[in-house]
C-alpha cells in the first residue's frame, strides 16, 4: 500500500474450502483511494486501484448477492 490503510471488506466469494480457492478482498485507505486484491493462492493473483473519491473513505462493502459490487 505505501499509506495508512483504513477499512477492508471481504467479498462474500472468498472461498478456502473450495478447488481452487478464492481470496478477494478490497481496502481502503489513507490516500483516498480502494484496492481490490484477488488470488486463487496460486498462479492468478490480481491488483486494482480504483479512484474517485475526492475525500477520506469512511466505509466500504460488497454487494451481498453477485459480489459484482463494492459501495464506498
Amino acid at each position: 500500500h505505501g499509506v495508512r490503510v483504513d477499512g477492508i471488506a471481504w467479498s462474500p466469494e472468498t472461498r478456502c474450502d473450495s478447488s481452487p480457492p478464492i481470496i478477494k478482498f478490497c481496502t481502503s485507505a489513507a490516500d483516498m483511494k480502494l484496492r481490490l486484491l484477488t488470488s486463487d493462492l496460486q498462479d492468478k493473483n490480481e491488483y486494482k486501484v480504483l479512484e474517485g473519491h475526492s475525500d477520506f473513505i469512511n466505509g466500504l462493502v460488497f454487494e451481498p448477492k453477485e459480489s459484482q459490487e463494492i459501495t464506498s
